[in-house]
């Protein structure tokens, strides 16, 4: 059950991957001897549907899934306290933008 979403969310990725390359290639790659809109946009987006893709094949060549690793509370715990860290980075991220600069 769990390779079954595995390879669906690889798929969905892939198909929003490709969406991406289409769209960036109409703003344009290069324009007047100077990268255009769309040359970031074009990269990673093919860097997102080569992982993608490649993350497909590791999903179907997989024998079975394999199960997440049950750590009890304790893994609970760390997990919660990690995305609050991530989250307060990103508070403090956007906060620091207009008084640091770009820099931060």
């Amino acid at each position: 059950m769990a390779r079954k979403w595995h390879v669906l969310g690889f798929v969905l990725l892939a198909a929003a991957g490709v969406y991406a390359v289409a769209v960036s290639l109409a703003l344009g790659l290069w324009r007047q001897n100077s990268p255009g809109e769309g040359l970031f946009p074009f990269i990673a987006a093919v860097a997102v549907t080569a992982f993608s893709l490649a993350g497909l094949a590791g999903a179907l060549s997989a024998r079975h899934a394999p199960s997440p690793p049950d750590h009890g509370e304790h893994g609970l715990r760390t997990t919660v306290v990690r995305l609050c860290a991530y989250l307060a980075a990103l508070i403090f991220y956007a906060a620091a933008l207009d008084v640091l600069g770009f820099i931060v």
